[in-house]
């Protein structure tokens, strides 16, 4: 049995008994809702109150993402002297006695970013953007109201805001919800405001609540995880025999180091975790320099190993978790080993010696200027946290003109599905004010390696999404090109490079109208025995001695969210038809949900005219107004070679139906060739010149 198995079952034995809250409970027996939660956030749930910074609460997964060699990065690099940078970087913050690091480094970090690829200038300080109302917005208030934009309850703290930290999963829910978000400007919304709002004024929640899209500086494209438990820096584990722990040695972890490093290149700096205990054992002030000991952890007892030698564990756990957060925007891979006060290296159990190892990250903290080098400093690559919970934040200069969602909380629980070929079908119903241009879906990713299709229903009736045939999907002819998060291709399938969150386009223009189903396959690599994931919003009902409906605002929607079973019944389910059986607290509940998924409306009006928008799966997409609903037309494609000659031709009478529709001809012709071309036409009558409209569709050489 594994440590994490074994601390499964000792956390449920222990806090049985403990107090009940309603958004977020202490550890019980709900092993399918805990399955694949951290353990560094269980011991979170155990003792709150030890805590600065909350630890990520699902397990994500990066695979296979290997970035730049070593060789193509250079040894140093430091964006504060780098262009654009030099000129515009912004100033350090202080955040003072408040445990708010973790909106102060994921403000730094998209700073950086937004300098690095939107154009931006910090150098004014009424250009910075405001920690304050990101921290404001992710704190509970005793305001039904206000619940909704949050999943977070710290009653046994006798406070009304969270006084346990935050993290970058918060950050993330602020900066792609459609009200309460960010960024906006600091001057908009002042640490002094911030202030006045915990002290006393808990209630006067609206100047909070009124900012939206509109007072957004720029869009979350996405938020990139580039690691999670384990930083710039690992233990490597050599077992006996009898697989039990032999010996230890602390070593660089340069899959965790590139990404960091490319991504500091790339968006200019990276949000990270890492333990601050302020020993002045581990502190060089005249040199700005920090680290803690790997040595000093192994040997005080704060690491647990597993019983056995899994090829999928990380192989221990530590008692050592971050409680700060601060940006990266630079490295040394020759910084003095002996700058730092402690003994900074390679740490091995088996002569119980420290090989000194050279090379630190280049911070920005929010201590203020007199903090270290004018608030900036150096940790070393070997420190035993540094490059946890490392975030990368890309931004968009454009924005949805709205987002559609049924969670402003974010995510706190996650729906399991067994790998396989099919992966999983699930979808999300909104409903459009008249015909809206949907531009692109907000999605929170837990694994990397996943892919995902999505098709879009406009105009739909009945209770449940119409019927999918899971072996046909990609073959559906309402599948939406997409735009490939890294390419910028148009594609019908994406794969995302890192889990997190991100903001998915559409390549091209739809228009959705009355009701509108964005169903979504994800499908994740065939591993037998093995579960991937959905994220979802869920609350719970009747857990408390009297059974009551403990629901709120915040409260899952009634037949908006649906998940396809394709193994027993072949039919939609919605989450609100089956909710998850649970036992909480002794008694016996239930678990409703929503999923995540956001609908990102556009701002172009519809055409007035009958319009082609695309050809995908032998069918066209069109979009007929409303006065041209009804008519009878003629559906006409044509198909060339790469020389421009007619290959083949075919033709449907149609009866064209208002919004956006899709409608396929007999043969359902497609180009697979390189060069080859589609002509795409409309008439109304053959006898005319020129058709209705008309698109070609040429497929790359």
């Amino acid at each position: 049995m594994t440590l994490r198995k074994i601390s499964a079952f000792i956390l449920s034995a222990l806090l049985l008994c403990a107090p009940v809250f309603a958004e977020e409970a202490p550890y019980d027996d709900r092993q399918d809702i805990y399955d694949n939660y951290t353990d560094e956030y269980l011991e979170y749930l155990k003792h709150p109150e030890d805590f600065t910074l909350i630890p990520d609460k699902m397990k994500y997964v990066i695979e296979d993402r290997q970035v730049s060699a070593a060789a193509a990065l250079p040894a140093k690099y430091d964006s504060r002297t780098t262009a654009p940078f030099k000129m515009a970087s912004p100033s350090i913050r202080d955040q003072g006695l408040d445990v708010d690091c973790w909106a102060y480094a994921s403000t730094a970090a998209s700073e950086f970013s937004a300098i690095k690829n939107n154009g931006k200038s910090f150098a004014n300080n009424s250009s910075l953007w405001s920690e304050a109302h990101m921290a404001a917005a992710m704190y509970n208030t005793a305001n039904p109201e206000y619940k909704k934009y949050t999943d977070r309850s710290f009653a046994e703290s006798g406070t009304s805001y969270n006084s346990n930290g935050g993290n970058r999963e918060m950050a993330v829910t602020y900066l792609s919800r459609g009200q309460a978000t960010g960024p906006i400007l600091d001057s908009q919304y002042p640490t002094k405001t911030y202030t006045a709002y915990k002290n006393g004024g808990f209630y006067d929640y609206k100047p909070i609540l009124d900012f939206g899209i509109a007072d957004r500086q720029l869009t979350l494209e996405s938020a990139m995880y580039l690691s999670q438990s384990v930083g710039s820096s690992k233990l490597d584990i050599t077992y006996d025999a009898n697989n039990n722990v032999k010996s230890v040695k602390s070593v660089l972890n340069t899959e965790v180091i590139n990404r960091i490093k490319q991504a500091v290149m790339d968006y200019g700096a990276v949000e990270t975790a890492y333990h601050n205990n302020h020993d002045p054992a581990y502190c060089n002030d005249s040199k700005a320099a920090y680290s803690s000991s790997w040595k000093d952890i192994v040997t005080s007892n704060r690491i647990y190993f597993n019983s056995s030698n899994e090829s999928d564990d990380l192989g221990y756990t530590m008692l050592y978790f971050p409680n700060h957060d601060v940006a990266i925007v630079g490295w040394d891979d020759n910084y003095p080993a002996s700058n730092f006060a402690s003994s900074v290296g390679s740490y091995d159990s088996a002569t119980d010696k420290v090989t000194p190892v050279n090379g630190a990250w280049i911070i920005k903290n929010s201590w203020g200027t007199e903090w270290g080098d004018n608030g900036y400093g150096y940790i070393s690559y070997m420190d035993p946290t540094i490059g946890e919970s490392a975030t990368a934040y890309k931004y968009k200069n454009d924005a949805p003109s709205s987002v559609k969602e049924y969670n402003m909380a974010g995510f706190n629980y996650a729906y399991s599905y067994s790998s396989s070929k099919r992966g999983i079908i699930y979808a999300s119903r909104f409903e459009a004010n008249g015909t809206e241009e949907l531009s692109g879906i907000g999605l929170n990713l837990y694994n990397n390696s996943e892919e995902y299709e999505i098709i879009v229903k406009s105009d739909v009736s009945g209770d449940k999404p119409e019927k999918i045939l899971p072996d046909k999907f990609s073959d559906d002819p309402d599948i939406v090109m997409l735009k490939d998060p890294e390419s910028g291709a148009s594609v019908s399938k994406v794969v995302f490079p890192y889990p997190g969150y991100c903001y998915l386009e559409f390549a091209e223009p739809l228009f959705v109208s009355g009701k509108f189903d964005i169903i979504i396959r994800q499908r994740g690599p065939i591993k037998p025995n093995e579960f991937n994931f959905v994220p979802y919003f869920g609350k719970i009902i009747g857990y408390n001695s009297s059974g009551s409906d403990t629901l709120d605002n915040s409260k899952p929607v009634e037949g908006v969210s649906f998940v396809y079973d394709d193994f027993f019944y072949n039919k939609w389910e919605d989450t609100f038809e089956e909710p998850k059986d649970i036992t909480y607290n002794g008694v016996r509940s239930k678990l409703y949900f929503n999923w995540t998924v956001k609908a990102c409306m556009g701002d172009a009006s519809p055409p007035n005219e009958l319009t082609i928008s695309d050809y995908v799966n032998g069918a066209a997409r069109l979009y007929t107004p409303e006065s041209s609903g009804g008519r009878s037309v003629y559906l006409i494609v044509a198909k060339y070679d790469s020389r421009g000659a007619l290959v083949d031709i075919d033709s449907d009478t149609i009866t064209l139906e208002s919004g956006t529709k899709s409608y396929k001809t007999e043969k359902s012709l497609s180009a697979a060739e390189p060069g080859e071309s589609l002509k795409i036409m409309v008439w109304d009558d053959l006898d005319n010149i020129e058709p209705l409209c008309a698109a070609e569709k040429t497929y790359a050489q």
